[in-house]
């Protein structure tokens, strides 16, 4: 039974965005964004 639901947590946790995933997502948006301004100043 334990064994079971620790099972159970692990693939849910398993499947959650860790921190270091989210900064990297954060910091990658906040170049797409700069880029995106650059492109626009040049048209």
């Amino acid at each position: 039974m334990l064994l079971r639901a620790f099972s159970g947590l692990h693939e849910e946790l398993s499947d959650q965005v860790t921190r270091a995933e989210f900064r990297e997502l954060k910091a990658t948006v906040q170049e797409l964004a700069e880029a995106q301004k650059r492109t626009e100043l040049h048209l």
